[in-house]
């Protein structure tokens, strides 16, 4: 999980140690349509993993966008 906090900060270009498991996405700034790109282009290059933009949308919290890339649909 903390290596995926780590990349979500730096794909969304935050200060480290402010995001946890818990932290509501709504509630990040940065995570607007941009920055969910931005995410998922890290995936992508990162995790091998692509994500669908209609499940991200599901997500409420750092922890269940987590979830979706442990478990891609």
């Amino acid at each position: 999980m903390q290596e995926f906090i780590q990349a979500f900060e730096e794909a969304l270009e935050l200060p480290g140690g402010q995001i946890t498991p818990d932290t509501l996405l709504s509630s990040i700034t940065r995570y607007d349509s941009m920055g969910r790109l931005s995410v998922m282009a890290m995936a992508d290059t990162k995790l091998g993993v692509v994500l669908d933009a209609d499940a991200m949308e599901r997500c409420r919290t750092i922890s269940d966008l987590h979830a979706l890339v442990q478990k891609p649909a």
